[in-house]
C-alpha cells in the first residue's frame, strides 16, 4: 500500500512537471511574478506589426465572486502623476472597459508616442464609482532578446577613438561611437528626410556621413558597436535637459517625440551590411554625478526620469531589431564596498532604484547592461613607481581596473534581489592626456590581464576621448600594436617589455587572479607578397573585375574616402576609384576601402589571390610614395600584406594562402592606404580586379565549386536563426526531461525507503 502511495505521489509530481514544462514552453517564466491576492497583469507588450498594446492578466476567483457587479477599466497613466490619485480623479479617462472575469485581455490601438509610452493600469470599478487597482501600472515595452552569457569574451577587447583605421587594424571586438544628438538635425530643409506625425525632420548629411563611416568600418571588421547618446543642451539643441545634466527631461512630450525619432532613425539606419549594425546604445555618461546638476528633488525622481528615458529608447530600438541592449553608464565612485558614501547620489543606490522600477513596471524581463567609466591608473601607476618597481594600492573611494571585482560582486548580488538586474558591465578606461609610453602601455596591459578573469565583464574599452576632443592624436598610435596583438599567440611576447617595467618575469606573478583560459583568441597572419604567380597555375576565377563588373554594393569608402565610383584610370583602365581627401588626423592613420560580404567568401579553392590596382594623385606627382595594406578577415583571424608603391604604376599584389587555407575565409576585405612622402594632398586608389588562382582545378571547375560553396554558405547562414530557435526548444526539452527523471527518481527512492522501513518492522 505504501509503495502504491509513493508511486501515486511520483505520478502526481510527474504530471505537475509536465504542466510546468508545457507552460514554460509557451509563456515567459516571468509572466506570473506580479500576481497578487487580487490579481495581476501577466502581459503588457507593444506589438509594432499591429501597432497595438496587448494587456492581459488574472483576477482571483474569490475577489471576482465578491465583486461580481464590478467591471474592468483600463487607464493610461500620464507621466509624473500618482496613479491612485489619477484613476480616482475627475480627469481620469478610461481607454476601454470590459466585463470582469478570471482572465482578462485588452488589445488597444497605439499609434502616437503618448499612447505607446504611457503606463497602463487595470482597475475594477462599479457604477457607484468605487475603484480598486488590480495591479500597479505597467509599461508596454518591446522585448529585447539580447542576453549576455557570463564568461563570454567574444567582445572583450574594445576601443573608443576617432582614428578609425587604427581601431579596425587593431582588431577591436567592441567599440563606442559617440552620437551628439544636437548635431543630428540639419538647420535647413535638406538632408536625410524623416517623417514624424505629419511633419518632417531633416538629419544632417555631413554628420550622418561621419557616423556612417565609423559604424560601417567597425562593424565590417567584426566589432560590436555601441552608440553613445550625448546631450549638451546648448543653444539650438532639439532636446531640453533635465536641469543642467546630460539627461533629457522626459516630462516634455517634445523630448519624447525627438528621442523616438532619433532612436528609430539610427537603429533603422545601422541595421544591415550596407550601413553597418549596432549592438547597443549607451545613454549618457556618469549619470550618478549628473544628478547633482539635474535639479531633481530626490534621487528617486531623478531615477524615474532616467528610467523612462531608457524604457523609451529600448522599446523604439527593439521595434526595429529585437537585440539592441541599453547600457546605463556610471562613474567610478565606489559606493559598493562602503555605506559611508559622501556623494549626493550613490551609483549603487541609483542602480538599485532602477532595478526596483523595472521589476515593478515591466511584466516581461528587461535586459540591460551597465558601464563603469574611470580615468584612474591601476595601482596609481606612474613613471616613478615603474622605476622603483613598487606598486601601491591607492584611489580610495574610486574604482579602477584593479578594484572592479567590487562592482562585479555588487551586480551579482543584485541578480539575487531583482529579476531585472544587469548581468554584465563594460569597463571604460579614459586615458588622460600626456601619459608616457611606459605608463600607458603598462597600465593597458595590466588592466587587460586583470579584468579578463571577471565573468560579468563583457568589454574592456580603452578610450582616447580625453585627448582627441582637444585634437591630440598621439596616445593610441603608441599602443596600437599592443592592442592589436594582446589577444593573439603573441600576447605575452608583445607585453614582455611592460613586465620588465614591473620588475617581473610573468604576468601570473603580477596578477593574482589571472585568467585561466586561452589568451590566443585571434590569429594574425602577415604575409610577404609574391613577386609573381607560380608557373603551375591551371585555373583562375575573377572574384571582382571592374572592367565589366558594375555591382559595387558590397564596397564602400572608409576613413577619409570622400568619393567612390567606377571610372577609367590612366593605368588600370576601367576601375573602382576611391578618392582620398588627404587630410589625416595622425601620420599613422590610413584611408580605407572596404568590401563587406553579405555571405562570407571562402578562398579554399583558390589559394593564390591577386589584386591589381594603381594610385593617382590630384597634383599628378609621379614621385610620391604610398603605403598600401591589403587585408581580409573574419571574426577570428586576419591575413594581410603591405607594399610600398609609386603612383601611375600598375601594381599587382599576390598572396600565397596555401599554408593558411584553414583561415582562407573572408567576411570583409580592406585596402588601406597612406602617403609616405611627396605630394600629401588628395589621391585616388584605382582597384581594377581581384582574381583567384589554383594549381588543382581548371577555370570551369573553379566556377562550379565556388558557386556550390557560396550556396552552401548562404543556406548555412540562413538556417542559423531557425537553428537558434530550435536550440532554445531543445534546452527546454532537455530541462523538462531532466526534471521528469528527477521526479521519477524521487518516487522510486521513496518506494524503496518505505519497503526498507517495513522490513525493519
Amino acid at each position: 500500500m505504501k509503495k502504491a502511495v509513493s508511486f501515486l505521489m511520483a505520478f502526481c509530481l510527474l504530471c505537475g512537471v509536465f504542466s510546468v514544462c508545457a507552460l514554460a514552453s509557451t509563456k515567459d517564466y516571468y509572466t506570473n511574478r506580479n500576481v497578487t491576492a487580487i490579481g495581476g497583469v501577466t502581459e503588457c507588450e507593444y506589438v509594432s506589426e499591429t501597432k497595438k498594446i496587448n494587456i492581459s492578466g488574472n483576477i482571483d476567483h474569490d475577489f471576482l465572486i465578491d465583486h461580481s457587479r464590478y467591471y474592468l477599466a483600463l487607464y493610461a497613466i500620464p507621466y509624473g502623476t500618482d496613479y491612485i490619485e489619477y484613476i480616482n480623479s475627475k480627469e481620469a479617462v478610461q481607454v476601454t472597459k470590459s466585463d470582469i472575469s478570471v482572465k482578462f485581455e485588452f488589445s488597444i490601438k497605439a499609434e502616437t508616442n503618448l499612447e505607446k509610452f504611457s503606463t497602463y493600469c487595470v482597475a475594477a470599478m462599479n457604477d457607484e464609482g468605487d475603484i480598486i487597482p488590480i495591479d500597479t501600472p505597467k509599461f508596454p515595452i518591446v522585448k529585447c532578446t539580447s542576453k549576455f552569457i557570463l564568461g563570454d569574451k567574444s567582445s572583450f577587447k574594445g576601443v573608443q577613438t576617432e582614428l578609425t583605421s587604427l581601431a579596425v587594424s587593431s582588431n577591436a571586438t567592441s567599440a563606442i561611437v559617440p552620437v551628439e544628438l544636437n548635431k543630428l538635425l540639419s538647420n535647413t530643409s535638406v538632408g536625410h528626410i524623416y517623417s514624424m506625425h505629419g511633419s518632417y525632420l531633416y538629419f544632417d548629411k555631413e554628420y550622418i556621413n561621419e557616423l556612417d563611416i565609423r559604424v560601417r568600418s567597425l562593424t565590417a571588421s567584426g566589432s560590436a558597436v555601441y552608440l553613445r547618446f550625448l546631450l549638451d543642451g546648448g543653444e539650438g539643441s532639439s532636446v531640453s535637459l533635465y536641469g543642467d545634466s546630460d539627461i533629457p527631461d522626459m516630462s516634455y512630450q517634445q523630448n519624447v517625440d525627438m528621442l523616438v525619432a532619433f532612436t528609430d532613425f539610427l537603429t533603422d539606419r545601422y541595421n544591415d551590411r550596407y550601413s553597418g549594425t549596432i549592438t547597443g546604445i549607451i545613454l549618457g555618461r556618469n549619470i550618478d554625478t549628473a544628478f547633482e546638476r539635474s535639479g531633481a528633488n530626490s534621487v528617486f525622481d531623478y531615477a524615474e526620469n532616467y528610467f523612462r528615458y531608457m524604457t523609451i529608447v529600448s522599446s523604439v530600438a527593439n521595434q526595429v531589431v529585437d537585440r539592441i541592449e541599453v547600457t546605463v553608464p556610471l562613474s567610478d565612485a565606489d559606493s559598493y564596498s562602503t555605506s559611508d558614501f559622501d556623494g549626493k547620489c550613490a551609483p549603487s543606490e541609483l542602480l538599485d532604484i532602477l532595478c526596483y522600477m523595472m521589476d515593478d513596471k515591466y511584466v516581461s524581463q528587461f535586459y540591460f547592461s551597465t558601464l563603469v567609466e574611470s580615468d584612474l591608473l591601476p595601482y596609481g601607476l606612474t613613471d616613478d613607481t615603474l622605476t622603483s618597481g613598487s606598486l601601491i594600492s591607492g584611489n580610495e573611494g574610486r574604482l579602477s581596473a584593479d578594484k572592479m571585482s567590487v562592482f562585479s560582486k555588487y551586480i551579482n548580488n543584485l541578480r539575487s534581489k531583482y529579476e531585472n538586474a544587469p548581468s554584465s558591465y563594460i569597463f571604460l578606461w579614459n586615458v588622460n592626456e600626456g601619459l608616457s609610453y611606459n605608463v600607458l602601455s603598462t597600465a593597458y596591459a595590466y588592466s587587460y590581464f586583470k579584468l579578463m578573469s571577471d565573468d560579468s565583464l563583457s568589454s574592456f574599452i580603452v578610450s582616447f576621448e580625453n585627448e582627441e576632443h582637444r585634437d591630440i592624436y598621439t596616445s593610441f598610435p603608441l599602443i596600437s600594436e599592443i592592442v592589436k596583438k594582446i589577444d593573439t599567440a603573441e600576447s605575452f611576447t608583445i607585453t614582455k617589455p611592460q613586465l620588465s617595467f614591473l620588475k617581473a618575469d610573468s604576468w601570473y606573478k603580477v596578477v593574482s587572479d589571472m585568467y585561466g583560459g586561452n589568451f590566443n583568441r585571434y590569429e594574425i597572419i602577415d604575409l610577404k607578397p609574391l613577386d609573381e604567380l607560380p608557373t603551375n597555375m591551371i585555373g583562375s576565377y575573377p572574384y571582382f573585375d571592374f572592367s565589366y563588373h558594375n555591382d559595387i554594393s558590397a564596397w564602400f569608402g572608409g576613413s577619409y574616402c570622400d568619393k567612390l565610383k567606377i571610372d577609367y584610370s590612366d593605368v588600370s583602365g576601367r576601375a573602382l576609384k576611391a578618392h582620398i581627401s588627404g587630410e589625416f588626423s595622425s601620420p599613422s592613420e590610413y584611408a580605407q576601402l572596404y568590401c563587406a560580404y553579405e555571405y562570407h567568401e571562402n578562398f579554399v579553392f583558390t589559394p593564390y589571390l591577386s589584386l591589381n590596382f594603381s594610385v593617382e594623385n590630384d597634383a599628378r606627382d609621379k614621385y610620391a610614395l604610398y603605403d598600401v595594406v591589403v587585408s581580409y578577415g573574419s571574426r577570428n583571424s586576419v591575413v594581410s600584406t603591405n607594399v610600398i608603391c609609386s603612383p601611375y604604376e600598375e601594381i599587382e599584389v599576390i598572396l600565397d594562402l596555401s599554408d593558411h587555407i584553414e583561415i582562407a575565409t573572408a567576411e570583409y576585405i580592406t585596402i588601406s592606404i597612406r602617403c609616405l612622402s611627396g605630394y600629401s594632398g588628395g589621391y585616388t586608389l584605382c582597384l581594377a580586379s581581384m582574381d583567384g588562382y589554383s594549381d588543382t582545378y581548371v577555370s570551369d571547375e573553379l566556377s562550379s565549386l565556388i558557386a556550390e560553396e557560396r550556396l552552401r554558405i548562404q543556406n548555412m547562414l540562413k538556417n542559423d536563426s531557425s537553428s537558434e530557435a530550435k536550440s532554445i526548444n531543445t534546452v527546454l526539452l532537455v530541462a523538462g526531461v531532466a526534471a521528469v527523471v528527477f521526479v521519477i527518481a524521487i518516487g522510486i527512492f521513496m518506494c524503496f525507503k518505505k519497503d526498507d522501513s517495513e522490513d525493519e518492522e
